[in-house]
């Protein structure tokens, strides 16, 4: 077993591309796809698909979309999939189906997540001792990275993890990386402390804080209140009712929640006096409304779908 270990990696070093790779284009990658030899008729033309989905939802040219992993992840999260019908199951198939297309070009990019029937027979019995169906989920990557690379649980210490960071960095598609690093570290370190069987490594948890909601209690109090007579009436299912409104999700009551917090916060950061937001009506005049949207966009991190959901939002609440 190993010791106990508690230290904070420095963020790694990017890896320089493989020679042959720099400069390539989303259209290199496509004419690369094209005379793959290997490919059957119907895989080509999915994976070439997928490709031409991913750089319509990015409005650009093939030819002007960097292809290295880490530009082309920026590309596939700020890709506005809404605004061009593509539905997340589609969404998902071009990021798995654009993985594809990289490692035929000759990138080393890292794999997705395995079953536990693909993980050598060390992983599979420790995966079998996670403690939920959670800690099983988060954890499956990191255990088919080490499987792949021959790693035994054993073997694992702090270097093990910068490599995986690294991984996740500069050879992966996923939408987030720094959260998945994050959530990695948190479930091993759960598992550590709780199952006797598990290495013994303790890891710092990277701090993911990126809070820039302005808390409730903040706001006018008939702000607040007038917040909660909305959502409230989100769930009225009486067809009858005056204030009848089609129902929504409890998942989705919580969701708008957040993001009225959110957009009263935009507006507050665009010089708008906190005090003088006394209901919802004041986030959807329109001068506001176009502050409010500002801000997302200038925002660095958010992408257009959620610019639109909360430009959808807004709408709902005008008509409210």
């Amino acid at each position: 077993m190993l010791d106990h270990i508690k230290a904070n990696p420095q963020p790694p070093v990017t890896p320089p591309p493989k020679a042959g790779l720099t400069g390539l284009t989303l259209r290199d990658v496509m004419a690369r796809v094209e005379s793959a030899p290997e490919l059957i008729p119907a895989r080509r033309g999915e994976i070439l698909s997928a490709l031409r989905t991913l750089a319509r939802c990015v409005g650009r040219d093939p030819g002007d979309i960097p292809a290295q992993p880490v530009s082309l992840r920026k590309s596939l999260k700020d890709a506005s999939y809404t605004l061009a019908g593509v539905s997340k199951r589609r969404r998902d198939a071009v990021r798995s189906l654009t993985l594809a297309a990289l490692r035929i070009a000759g990138f080393a990019v890292m794999s997705g997540r395995r079953t536990a029937s693909d993980l050598s027979p060390a992983w599979k019995a420790l995966l079998a001792m996670a403690p939920d169906r959670q800690s099983c989920i988060g954890l499956s990557r990191f255990f088919s990275s080490c499987s792949a690379a021959g790693i035994q649980p054993h073997d694992v210490d702090l270097a093990v993890f910068q490599r995986f960071q690294q991984e996740l960095e500069h050879n992966s598609l996923v939408p987030n990386a720094a959260f998945i690093y994050r959530t990695t570290c948190v479930l091993w370190n759960k598992a550590s402390k709780s199952i006797p069987q598990w290495p013994s490594l303790e890891l710092a948890v990277p701090n993911a804080s990126k809070k820039y909601s302005l808390d409730w209690d903040v706001f006018p109090e008939s702000f607040r209140a007038d917040v909660d007579a909305f959502l409230d009436n989100a769930g009225n299912q009486d067809p009858l009712s005056d204030n009848y409104a089609p129902p929504v999700r409890p998942a989705t009551i919580l969701g708008r929640h957040k993001q009225i917090r959110q957009m009263a916060t935009a507006l507050v950061s665009a010089e708008y006096p906190v005090a003088d937001i006394c209901s919802l009506a004041t986030l959807v005049k329109a001068e506001n409304a176009k502050r409010i949207l500002q801000f997302f966009l200038d925002r660095a991190g958010v992408g257009p779908d959620s610019v639109y959901a909360h430009a959808v939002l807004l709408r709902t609440i005008a008509r409210h």
